[in-house]
């Protein structure tokens, strides 16, 4: 009896197996390719106010230049996203702590998401125009405390099964300064963001740091 009930999850699992094969995308060339972006906060301060809006924003072209074919992907009327981690920095500790439930966020063109089981992200999604992909939100500081932003990569192009589009960040551009020199009042010369250590985090452009008071 044991054989026989084993030979039947066998069988099942096989069965499973070959119906995911048969469900799979039937494409002919699948295409795994990506493009470059940056995010650009409103403020080039590393001191904000407990209510004040700090806004990021990111725009380019819906023709997208794709950077390992170098054909150009039209993009309109598709989903575009990215990723950010926000964290907090900590008194004479390397270790960040997740800050993202310390502020409030505001859609201004697009929509930011709260992954639930990722607590130091947010996720910030659009559709794209005939001419433009823009993604733009407000971050307000519910907290004092000493922060900072990560960014993180995205993806476009999703109605299309058999393509692989990710965007890769490059900077936030804050006129070539992340202001981690505010970080120095806690005594923390570098730093571990949800476990990635950085030991020269100043030159660091994907991360940008600041301090909010009362």
């Amino acid at each position: 009896m044991k054989s026989f009930n084993l030979t039947i999850y066998l069988f099942l699992i096989l069965s499973c197996i070959t119906l995911m094969n048969f469900q799979c995308n039937d494409c002919d060339d699948e295409l795994h390719d990506r493009t470059n972006f940056s995010v650009t906060p409103n403020s080039t301060q590393n001191i904000i106010s407990i209510g004040d809006t700090l806004i990021i924003n990111t725009s380019f072209n819906s023709l997208i230049e794709l950077e390992f074919s170098g054909s150009i992907h039209d993009n309109s009327n598709q989903l575009i996203n990215y990723r950010l981690e926000i964290f907090e920095g900590q008194n004479n500790n390397i270790d960040a702590i997740q800050g993202r439930d310390n502020f409030e966020f505001i859609n201004l063109i697009g929509n930011v998401f709260i992954p639930p089981a990722r607590t130091w992200e947010i996720v910030i999604e659009n559709t794209c125009d005939e001419n433009l992909c823009e993604l733009e939100f407000g971050i307000i500081p519910q907290q004092t405390g000493y922060y900072g932003i990560s960014l993180q990569t995205g993806s476009f192009g999703f109605e299309d099964e058999c393509q692989f589009l990710t965007l890769i960040p490059t900077e936030i551009q804050s006129n070539g300064d992340n202001n981690f020199e505010i970080f120095e009042e806690i005594n923390i010369s570098s730093i571990r963001i949800d476990g990635t250590y950085f030991g020269n985090p100043e030159r660091e452009k994907l991360l940008y740091f600041f301090k909010v008071i009362e």
